[in-house]
């Protein structure tokens, strides 16, 4: 089963029927076959709902949506952390914060080629170490 990792853009858009990617982000789940396992990671999960806090059932809907488990949960495991060190500091001038890197990281130890985000000014910048580049969606599509 392939992977396609989800970074925190998508997690608020997909809870907040007011941002302006709601629509293409539920395209994206439209639209991806239900072989690939939409995975994210707790680190952007944390992140996304500290930013749906002022969004009314915004956080209630991101709990749905990960129980349903449409979208799954990754296990970062302890053995990853040189790599999210190495990746953090090496992209520190954007600065790649954790959660982008647990995403990176992520695609990486799944093989993935495309990367479910909204953060296309990093991630077009961000090179890992098995594709010359992400595949950016909804962007890309």
């Amino acid at each position: 089963m392939s992977v396609l990792p989800v970074d925190t853009g998508p997690l608020v858009a997909l809870c907040d029927r007011q941002d302006p990617a709601f629509t293409p982000c539920q395209e994206v789940l439209r639209q991806t076959p239900f072989q690939v396992r939409l995975t994210t990671t707790l680190a952007a999960v944390t992140e996304a709902m500290y930013l749906l806090d002022d969004v009314r059932g915004g956080q209630d809907t991101l709990f749905a949506l990960l129980l349903k488990s449409r979208i799954a949960l990754d296990e970062l495991p302890a053995s990853s952390l040189p790599r999210l060190r190495e990746l953090m500091a090496r992209y520190a001038d954007l600065p790649m914060d954790f959660a982008d890197a647990t995403v990176v990281e992520l695609a990486e130890r799944m093989g993935a080629d495309a990367v479910f985000t909204l953060d296309e000014r990093d991630f077009r910048v961000y090179r890992p170490q098995h594709v010359p580049h992400f595949r950016l969606l909804p962007a890309d599509l």
